[in-house]
């Protein structure tokens, strides 16, 4: 059975700080809920954010995962995981994770891009009329050292493998080229 996010790192809840941590790469990784009164006294959306250190070492309220404490966690499994080009760079990983679908348009070819969690994968389909699948996308996590890497898979509607990259977005243009 394929892993996938939300259940590569080992959450623990912290009661003393009312945040979610994970252990990756030889750092800490947490999550909090902010509720309404908290998002706003802070200028951020209520639900849940990722807690990243500055430079100084000192916690900095990051980006909103999600409304749920499972979607979070999937969420920013992604962003501890991933490449920073994929969560940031067009299409963007973050937007799937988050949203659960992104579009993209390359090489004469529109699709949607829509995470399945039960498929443990991204599908991805033709933006049309036909909204005909034209295959998906597939993370294949490596272990090194405590940490956990990602690489990715296109592969056709019966599971053949199309190419393999290093990034989400590499992957996504190799199906979009290879059915354009």
């Amino acid at each position: 059975m394929s892993q996938w996010f939300g259940r590569l790192l080992d959450w623990r809840w912290d009661p003393q700080t009312a945040q979610h941590v994970a252990w990756h790469g030889g750092r800490s990784h947490r999550i909090v809920k902010l509720d309404r009164m908290a998002a706003d006294a802070r200028g951020y959306t209520p639900g849940w954010h990722l807690i990243e250190d500055d430079e100084w070492g000192r916690p900095d309220i990051g980006v909103r995962l999600g409304s749920t404490v499972d979607a979070a966690k999937a969420a920013a499994e992604a962003w501890i995981v991933c490449a920073e080009s994929d969560l940031r760079q067009y299409p963007r990983l973050s937007i799937a994770m988050s949203s659960g679908c992104v579009g993209y348009q390359a090489y004469g070819v529109r699709v949607s891009i829509r995470r399945d969690d039960a498929g443990r994968r991204f599908a991805v389909h033709r933006d049309d009329a036909t909204s005909r699948s034209v295959g998906a996308v597939v993370p294949l996590f490596l272990g090194r050292g405590g940490a956990t890497s990602v690489r990715w898979r296109a592969v056709d509607p019966a599971g053949e493998l199309i190419a393999g990259s290093d990034t989400w977005a590499g992957a996504i243009g190799s199906l979009v080229r290879a059915v354009g």
